[in-house]
């Protein structure tokens, strides 16, 4: 089994491809977990410890993935390493597992041929839903969004994630649209797919709050904060917010559990710290 890509182009990463999941039932319900890193340039690897503060990411893995009900995302900087080979945190990132990452406005810091080189060694999913080339198609290296089944102890859930970013001046070789809008077209789209919807997003609180009062449809929001960390449940029945420090310094940690039927999905969120061992 595969995933679904909106718009793809491309042939998907080697992450996107599944074992052979015929003999699991097909009930969508069941339990999972979403892992969520932000700002990864700087994640604290030394020679001694070349993971840093991923180590810890992977300990929260466990060695798990969508087989196993665990899902790891990133939003932005993991294309702009420091050094001359951006691509160092990317291979940490393909090593860990991460199976998607959308980009933020430190990526548009790169040039368009640095951009394509390093995203092209991900064997995770980048995408984005408001980022195009300069003629405004997408880019044939990423995609508009993606849904990954995942299996739970129940069955599959199609979880489906929307990337969104803002950029005050864009490079000459990118095209900018606004978040909102672009929700607004691919939310529903990305609906008719799966079970659980996820914006995966690279600006403030106010504008998360405003990207869900104007889309229907987003059932969480994982984005990327500077120097705090926030996991915001807001009142019964509306969409939570949690952010992840930038560089890696925490982790969001979300447990969803989905039950047959209409019924909103039950989320259970944390901020797990990545200096420090986690908590069992």
């Amino acid at each position: 089994m595969y995933c679904v890509a909106l718009g793809a182009v491309i042939a998907l990463a080697d992450g996107c491809a599944f074992p052979d999941f015929s003999s699991v039932p097909s009930v969508h319900a069941g339990t999972f977990t979403l892992i969520h890193v932000a700002g990864v340039e700087d994640v604290g690897a030394t020679a001694d410890h070349p993971l840093g503060r991923l180590a810890r990411l992977a300990d929260l893995r466990g060695g798990r993935d969508r087989l196993h009900g665990v899902l790891t995302s990133v939003s932005g900087g993991f294309l702009t390493a420091p050094g001359p080979d951006g691509a160092n945190n990317i291979s940490l990132l393909n090593g860990i597992g991460v199976e998607v990452a959308t980009p933020s406005d430190r990526e548009l810091t790169l040039t368009e041929s640095e951009f394509h080189s390093r995203i092209q060694g991900a064997t995770f999913v980048p995408i984005s839903n408001n980022l195009t080339d300069a003629a405004g198609h997408q880019f044939k290296d990423m995609t508009r969004g993606i849904v990954m089944p995942i299996k739970t102890e129940k069955g599959l859930v199609d979880v489906g994630y929307v990337g969104l970013m803002r950029s005050t001046s864009p490079p000459a070789w990118a095209t900018y649209t606004d978040p909102i809008e672009a929700a607004k077209k691919d939310v529903p789209e990305t609906r008719k797919w799966a079970q659980f919807i996820v914006a995966l997003t690279n600006f403030s609180i106010a504008d998360d709050q405003a990207l869900i009062a104007a889309v229907p449809g987003i059932d969480l929001v994982l984005g990327s904060n500077r120097g705090e960390a926030w996991a915001i449940t807001r009142e019964s029945g509306t969409t939570p917010i949690a952010k992840a420090d930038v560089n890696a310094r925490t982790a969001v940690v979300a447990i969803i559990t989905i039950t047959e039927g209409n019924a909103r999905p039950e989320i259970v969120l944390r901020i797990e710290p990545l200096d420090k061992p986690p908590v069992k």
